[in-house]
């Protein structure tokens, strides 16, 4: 497939910042045209934000969906509508890259996923912190066994204060989870990856709404009433996989630490450690010695030299577009996801219920 016509469902930040610039840097892949659930005003203002002269602001989604110039669709609107707007897409014979997470629930991902496999068409979900340098070579290091037997994994993503008050990211209708769908899906998929071989089975989790309860001035993307705030800020699981290993994850908008993290994993084996605090460091013990090892990806022979580099999010939308021109599956496929979401909703589960639950994504 070339000149892969795309449609973009939703016209907020995620679009603006991303989808959109990475469309527009990719030469097999044209911008037919824009919608968004709202109406028509915030596609036209893209327009010309972006002077998309021959893109077609579509009045609605379902006018989008009969377009034949259109061939993938990108879903960027709140959590609540992606299976919704998935599943039709896929049935009007379109592919769809949707943002992260996938849907609301279990139910929906596999209903996502199966509605794919039934239309012969290719869905894919926002994974891009697969696609980071130290990503791809500690996934490396995973296949070759270098670290040992993994048998504990930490995955994070830890603001001090980061809650996006803008749209409705605080409305549990809309979103379906707070903290913990909106940032800590990034770091849960990212682990899960690394470890793709050995499934979770089991979790334990807790989520608060401690911080979003009260207003925060010291919020850099704005303050809010309490009443708004209706999902968590903070959600840590603890969850057990096949081999007997643990992953812990913890993901916040908010919380009182004098440690940030962005989204990262550690990796701890029998033959040595791994982590991504300030890049890619690996840990271990040679010739009786302890060693820290720090992993480079950025070099060059002339000192005033920049390389250019490929962001993880071009390099994720290339590979997809790459994929569909090449009839192969997508990099971050379909089963992948639903098996976070599986965790994901294990981990409401088991803070709403107390106990823990036991996974079944199949």
């Amino acid at each position: 497939m070339e000149n892969i016509g795309v449609g973009v469902i939703g016209c907020g930040k995620i679009a603006e910042s991303k989808h959109i610039p990475c469309l527009l840097r990719e030469k097999q892949a044209h911008l037919v045209g824009l919608c968004d659930l709202a109406g028509s005003e915030r596609p036209r203002m893209l327009k010309e934000k972006f002077s998309l002269s021959d893109c077609r602001a579509y009045a609605s989604v379902e006018e989008m969906l009969k377009d034949p110039a259109i061939h993938v669709v990108h879903i960027c609107t709140p959590n609540a509508f992606h299976a919704e707007l998935a599943i039709a897409a896929l049935r009007s014979g379109k592919h769809v890259f949707c943002e992260k997470p996938m849907a609301v629930s279990l139910k929906e991902a596999k209903q996502m996923a199966q509605e794919a496999e039934k239309q012969k068409r290719s869905l894919t979900v926002c994974a891009n912190h697969r696609f980071r340098p130290e990503s791809l070579y500690l996934k490396e290091l995973c296949r070759q066994k270098a670290l040992g037997e993994i048998y504990y994994a930490k995955a994070s993503i830890l603001r001090r204060r980061g809650v996006p008050a803008w749209g409705q990211f605080l409305q549990k209708e809309a979103q379906g989870g707070g903290a913990l769908v909106d940032v800590g899906v990034h770091a849960l998929d990212l682990c899960l990856w690394l470890l793709e071989d050995d499934p979770p089975v089991a979790v334990t989790g807790h989520v608060y709404d401690r911080l979003g309860k009260q207003t925060s001035a010291a919020n850099p993307y704005g303050s809010w009433t309490p009443e708004q705030f209706q999902v968590e800020d903070f959600g840590v699981g603890i969850i057990r996989l096949q081999s007997g290993a643990t992953v812990c994850l913890e993901a916040s908008w908010m919380l009182n630490t004098r440690r940030e993290r962005g989204v990262g994993v550690e990796l701890y084996g029998t033959r040595a450690g791994a982590d991504m605090e300030n890049g890619l460091w690996i840990n271990g013990e040679r010739n009786g010695r302890l060693y820290n090892e720090e992993i480079l990806f950025q070099s060059s022979p002339v000192a005033f030299q920049t390389l250019e580099t490929e962001t993880p999010a071009q390099k994720e939308l290339h590979l997809w577009l790459e994929a569909l021109s090449n009839g192969q599956p997508p990099v971050v496929r379909p089963e992948q996801m639903v098996r976070v979401m599986s965790v994901l909703e294990g981990i409401y589960r088991s803070s709403r219920e107390g106990h823990t639950v036991r996974l079944n994504d199949d």
